[in-house]
């Protein structure tokens, strides 16, 4: 694995942690049901677990996450496509990110590779070729590739 690009990675998680346990420390974070996660932005031990990018997006900047479905991919409902709804939020994310190219094509790649886990999971062909497998080695093996696959992307190459 890339060195620079999991130095990258660990780096936002470290931030994201302290200011997080800075929040519970004031108790910003308290929800009201005995629970500290209130300002939680990264799920660090189903992030570190996923199998599937969908995991990835579900556990990484959470907050941001929740707020960019609420406010604009459910508001893109009046297009009736998912998938357009999705590109316009991935678009809204880059652009609120900055104007730089790299910032498109990162949210860009995203979009395509959450359309393309979308199609591979209702492949039939994949489906049979799971059987064969056992479950813990076909989790084994996903989850070996999307780190391989996020710690390249994190490092530009």
């Amino acid at each position: 694995m890339s060195q620079p690009g999991a130095l990258c990675l660990y780096k936002y998680l470290g931030v994201w942690c302290i200011a997080e346990s800075t929040c519970m420390y004031m108790g910003y974070t308290f929800n009201g049901e005995e629970k500290w996660d209130g300002l939680r932005n990264v799920a660090t031990s189903s992030f570190h677990q996923s199998t599937r990018l969908q995991d990835v997006v579900n556990t990484w900047n959470i907050n941001t996450s929740n707020w960019c479905a609420k406010h604009i991919y459910k508001r893109c409902r009046f297009l009736g496509n998912k998938s357009l709804s999705q590109l316009i939020t991935m678009l809204f994310l880059a652009t609120w990110h900055g104007l730089h190219l790299g910032y498109f094509v990162c949210f860009f790649q995203e979009f395509f590779f959450m359309y393309m886990e979308k199609g591979t999971s209702s492949n039939a062909l994949l489906k049979q070729a799971s059987n064969v497998l056992p479950k813990s080695v076909e989790k084994l093996l996903c989850w070996f590739l999307y780190k391989v696959v996020l710690v390249l992307c994190s490092s530009g190459i």
